[in-house]
């Protein structure tokens, strides 16, 4: 997977979706693409790729996480504040 410029962090999150499943191999997005828009099962799309099953469930996992790590929206630091 290419990594992208950190400037797109800046950007809406559906723009850094749609770079970041730009970026995937086509292996990865072919899994999302079947078993997300086509909603075929783990089988089905396994049968599609001429791959195992338990193949198309561990990419779709992996694409997934990594797809809402890198989405993911940065965490605020909130500071304590102590009475005096």
């Amino acid at each position: 997977m290419r990594r992208l410029p950190a400037d797109v962090s800046r950007l809406p999150v559906r723009v850094r979706l749609a770079a970041e499943i730009a970026a995937l191999e086509p292996r990865d997005r072919q899994v999302l693409a079947l078993c997300l828009l086509e909603e075929l099962t783990p089988v089905e799309a396994a049968g599609t790729l001429r791959v195992t099953a338990a193949e198309v469930e561990r990419t779709l996992a992996e694409t997934l996480a990594r797809l809402a790590a890198a989405t993911a929206a940065p965490r605020v630091r909130r500071h304590s504040r102590r009475a005096a």
